[in-house]
């Protein structure tokens, strides 16, 4: 037997929320999907081991992440895409740059490295990776070694450094 559920949007019982809606051709938005989006403003040089911060938010769905922490906070949970680029000045005398990725502290397997191009002054990276987070759970990016990171003033260039997550479910 075939069941057809027709409906134009899914509400939380407690406080009528709305959760998903579905518009006439079909495209389901679910409108309270933790996400973010952050990026740097200024070229920062972030030394050994400590956390990259992404100071100007260009949006956050939910507001878990913390633009002074540099932390995203899982508000439920479940598995979180996350998506990281960074413009590294190769000028500097490291050889090698390492960008880790953490939660609660402990690195997780999905560091990324680079190795210098002799000659260049700019070096491209960039990490994507699926992660399960527990609710509560602290998420973020850790520079490996000293990391000096161009950012782009106000204006969000995708070409720069940046971090971005959102919940899949």
């Amino acid at each position: 037997m075939t069941s057809i559920l027709k409906v134009s949007e899914i509400q939380d019982p407690t406080n009528s929320n709305t959760a998903l809606t579905i518009d006439s051709a079909g495209r389901v938005l679910m409108p309270v999907r933790p996400a973010f989006r952050a990026h740097l403003t200024t070229v920062t040089t972030f030394s050994t081991g400590s956390t990259i911060i992404y100071d100007y938010v260009d949006f956050d769905i939910g507001g878990d992440y913390d633009a002074t922490t540099g932390e995203f906070t899982a508000p439920v949970t479940g598995v979180y895409l996350v998506l990281w680029n960074g413009l590294l000045d190769s000028s500097a005398s490291a050889t090698n740059y390492n960008v880790r990725f953490l939660v609660n502290g402990v690195g997780i397997p999905c560091s990324t490295y680079e190795t210098k191009v002799s000659g260049q002054q700019y070096t491209q990276m960039s990490n994507n990776a699926l992660i399960q987070l527990s609710t509560g759970d602290a998420f973020k990016a850790s520079s490996g070694n000293g990391i000096t990171l161009f950012g782009n003033g106000s204006t969000g260039n995708d070409n720069q450094s940046h971090l971005s997550m959102c919940l899949m479910g």
